[in-house]
This record gives structure tokens, sequence and C-alpha cells, in this order.
């Protein structure tokens, strides 16, 4: 049926109607295509846009929240060695000074290990000097012994 209406319509059109008819089609069929993909694209284009504008304004606000983090787990990270670094300085302070008690008491054991010492020096010269004074005295009583004119 819709055949025998096309035959009609050409018939009682002619065809320079026909021709012109076709071509008001494909022309309007064009502008329609043309001004149809002209706001897909515009349409597309605002869409895109926007979601890129949106994408921008979460990169923006995770940039600030990670920002945030990293300054937060920063002052921690130092807070963390400040006290880390006060410990260790406590210790080595602390380590210190038990050397230096250590050191003293060592010197102080040596300071008496050293008087023993000298006195016993000193009592082994003392009786060195006496063994000598009576070694001396003997000879001495003996050369006068023997030196005396009558007892030769």
């Amino acid at each position: 049926m819709a055949s025998s209406v096309c035959r009609g319509g050409r018939e009682r059109l002619g065809p320079e109607g026909t021709a012109g008819l076709v071509d008001l089609f494909h022309h309007a069929h064009r502008d329609w295509t043309t001004e149809v993909l002209g706001l897909v694209g515009d349409r597309f284009e605002r869409r895109l846009i926007e979601e890129a504008s949106a994408i921008r304004r979460e990169m923006t606000a995770g940039f600030a929240a990670l920002r945030g983090d990293m300054t937060e787990g920063f002052a921690a990270v130092r807070g963390e060695m400040r006290a880390e670094s006060a410990a260790l300085r406590r210790e080595m302070s602390e380590g210190l000074a038990a050397v230096r008690v250590e050191m003293a008491q060592g010197a102080t054991v040596i300071r008496q290990e050293m008087a023993a010492l000298r006195f016993d020096i000193l009592k082994w010269a003392f009786l060195f000097w006496i063994g000598q004074f009576f070694a001396m005295a003997s000879l001495v009583a003996l050369l006068i012994r023997f030196l005396q004119p009558g007892r030769a």
C-alpha cells in the first residue's frame, strides 16, 4: 500500500516535484542532523565541563585532606623525635654520670693501693737501711779491732 501511495504521489507531483520533495527532505534531514549533533555536542561539552569541574573539586579536597594528614603526620614524627632525643640525652647523661662515679671509685681504690705500696716500700727501705747500718757498723768495729796497735 505504501508503494501505491508513493507512486500516486509521484504521478501527482511529477518528476521535478518528486525530485524537489526528495531534495527538501534530504536538506531537512541534513539540517536536522547537523542541529541535533550540535545540540548533542553542546550538551556533551557542558556535561564534560561539569564532570571535569567536579573531579577538580574532588582532587582539591583530596589534596587538602592529604596536606592536612601530612602536616599532622610530620608534627607527630617531630614530637616523637623530640621525645626520643630527650630520652637519649637523659640516658647519655645518666650513663656519663655512672662512668664518672665508677672512675672516681676506681681512682680512690688506686690511691689507696698506691698509699699501701708506698708504706711497704718505705718499710723495706728502712729495713734495708738498718741492715746496711749494722753491716757497716760491724765492719767499722772489726776494722777498729784489727787496727788497734795492741792487737795484731
